[in-house]
């Protein structure tokens, strides 16, 4: 059997062995030979030859797998954040959704509005204690007002508001973070809302 092989000549060429032959095309066996004759630093080239002798590892690693085998990896090193529905996607969904249960001329369901979570509704029944961040209170009159975040050991963590309030309904919201703008631990906080020098409103946060 005669083998022809297609390189340039040069006197310091060797020509491969059989088993470099079954393994590499003349394209790539030129390709060897010409990055030798490079003028280049020695730790390019081991680079250089490192990397060629990953993607064939890999390449030998990948072939004895099944179409199947390499299906599976290759979905896995997908990252998780591409098989996150996109916003247009989202709305396409709920859309689908209202279309599949529609019945003609009858209201089925509420096309449009707000949804209110099912914690929010059992807290508004009084079914649920409500230890979210949200600071509600009423002022009758103007007052001074202090709201001030304690841990359950009476230690003071924060103070988000200190001041004069005209009278009216007043929502704040706790951040979860101490005077120095450090993120608080999980746990029970008690928020105490004061009202000149005479009232007092309590309420139990929990940060998760």
């Amino acid at each position: 059997m005669i083998i022809s092989y297609n390189l340039f000549s040069t006197d310091n060429d060797q020509l491969p062995s059989s088993s470099e032959l079954e393994r590499y095309t003349p394209e790539q066996d030129s390709a060897y030979y010409r990055a030798l004759r490079d003028d280049m630093p020695n730790f390019l080239l081991i680079e250089r030859a490192l990397i060629i002798d990953k993607i064939l590892n890999a390449r030998q690693n990948l072939s004895g797998m099944s179409r199947a085998e390499l299906i599976n990896k290759n979905i896995s090193s997908i990252p998780d954040k591409y098989f996150m529905p996109s916003d247009v996607e989202r709305v396409q969904h709920e859309e689908s959704i209202y279309e599949a249960l529609e019945v003609p001329f009858i209201s089925t369901l509420p096309r449009y509005g707000t949804k209110i979570p099912m914690g929010k509704i059992l807290t508004m029944m009084g079914l649920m204690e409500d230890v979210s961040p949200e600071i509600k209170y009423r002022l009758d009159s103007k007052a001074d007002v202090e709201i001030v975040i304690y841990s359950i050991n009476a230690a003071v963590i924060a103070t988000i508001y200190s001041g004069k309030q005209l009278s009216g309904q007043y929502i704040r919201t706790w951040n979860l973070r101490d005077d120095m703008g450090r993120l608080m631990p999980s746990g029970d906080y008690i928020a105490e809302v004061r009202i000149g020098n005479e009232r007092f409103v309590r309420k139990r946060i929990k940060i998760p």
